[in-house]
């Protein structure tokens, strides 16, 4: 059916009638002046007519493919934000963009703005070495990559190990042996990370204990049973030739003030201490018996975890984790300055000079620049939990370890100071 110019016009939009109305202008009756005017103007309209609604078809057949053009392009803009704030999971499609690490570092910031931040919560236990979270939340970093995580004192032990498990938390910063444990009796928890790869305690004794023989029948205060305390007290035990269960007594003390209380008062002689503990016991003479800080002895203490089929259906969440943690790991061991305020309201510690003392021990000899997991961290805590379940004998716990997001992150530069 042909079609009057009006219609044509109103099809093709505002741009394209006046491609057509030229023609059509040239055509009109005016243009000839010969005999047979309205004959010619006839012919000449129809003609114009004819030829103008001719491409009526296709032209109106593209139209649709505007909007289509402009619908694709949203489906690559939308795209665009997860590969940003995911990079390591779409690293071959962003690789080329990827070969500046200042242009990579920026994009999550630009991606999380983008969307809502995705709500986790994750349990953390008391220490230096676990500044890297509180630095990731307080200095944006967890919302840089789109995050919103509210950390948890739910210590290393069996309380996290149960939040973990029952789906309270979803990402744990715990002891290797809790793992070990729960993984032995068919939890499936995936090692992600480890912060403190190394034992960093001390053996604080009383006045009175001189030598290991004086530990002999004394009571040793631990945080709780089967969390890195007890761990790291019975491996040095057993290295100066005690044993745990026959030659001491080893008490759990969950609440961290009535450990410290404890053991000032003297109601139990000694214990494991960090840096910041140590300080304040030997401010009131204690003194240091034996020292685990200087064995380089592997260690799985601060393992940062999760639920395998949490890292299974949230691939890019767990990476976007470990992303922060990493760059938060960066940041504290560049800005000194700006990470001393924060591990102070991490630990809750009025003295200045034991939260700098805290600082540079964790900051410069514990905590690794790429926190990479490893079979060997765990080899004490699979031999002492071997003595008390025969499932934990001969465990493997290689097929529990994923480091492929600790390398994802390093692939990024993300290790290296901002």
């Amino acid at each position: 059916m042909r079609q009057s110019r009006a219609e044509v016009n109103t099809r093709q939009g505002s741009e394209r009638p006046a491609m057509h109305r030229h023609p059509t202008e040239r055509g009109s009756c005016r243009w000839t002046r010969q005999v047979g005017v309205s004959a010619v103007c006839l012919g000449l309209t129809l003609l114009v007519a004819a030829c103008t609604a001719a491409p009526a078809a296709p032209t109106a057949a593209p139209a649709p493919t505007a909007p289509a053009t402009a619908a694709a392009a949203k489906p690559t803009t939308a795209a665009a934000a997860p590969t940003v704030a995911n990079a390591p999971t779409f690293a071959p499609t962003t690789a080329p963009a990827a070969t500046s690490a200042p242009t990579v570092a920026a994009k999550p910031t630009t991606a999380a703005v983008a969307g809502p931040a995705t709500k986790i919560n994750v349990s953390y236990p008391d220490g230096g070495a676990h500044l890297p979270l509180f630095l990731a939340r307080d200095k944006g970093i967890f919302a840089k990559y789109g995050l919103d995580v509210t950390l948890q004192g739910l210590g290393g032990g069996s309380v996290a190990s149960a939040a973990l498990i029952g789906g309270d938390i979803q990402i744990a910063d715990i002891t290797g042996s809790e793992i070990v444990n729960a993984d032995a009796n068919g939890a499936d928890i995936l090692v992600l990370a480890t912060l403190t790869p190394t034992y960093p305690y001390v053996f604080e004794v009383n006045k009175d204990i001189k030598t290991k023989e004086d530990l002999i029948g004394q009571t040793i205060a631990i945080r709780a049973v089967g969390d890195a305390t007890d761990i790291a007290t019975r491996v040095v035990l057993k290295k100066e030739g005690l044993d745990p269960d026959k030659d001491v007594i080893i008490l759990a003390v969950t609440q961290e003030g009535a450990r410290m209380a404890a053991l000032q008062t003297g109601q139990i002689c000694c214990s494991v201490a960090q840096v910041s503990d140590r300080l304040q016991l030997e401010a009131v003479g204690f003194h240091m018996l034996f020292d685990l800080t200087t064995e380089g002895l592997p260690n799985s203490q601060g393992v940062i975890a999760t639920k395998r089929a949490y890292a299974t259906a949230n691939p890019q969440v767990v990476q976007s984790f470990v992303n922060a943690l990493v760059e938060g790991i960066a940041l504290m061991k560049k800005d000194r300055a700006g990470a001393l305020p924060v591990l102070k309201a991490q630990l809750s510690l009025e003295d200045d000079a034991i939260v700098a003392a805290t600082y540079d021990f964790f900051a410069k000899a514990v905590v690794p620049s790429v926190p990479l997991p490893e079979p060997k961290q765990f080899a004490d805590s699979i031999s002492i939990l071997s003595d008390k379940n025969d499932k934990v004998k001969g465990f493997d716990i290689s097929k529990f370890i994923d480091a492929s997001y600790i390398q994802k992150a390093v692939a990024l530069g993300l290790d290296k100071a901002p």
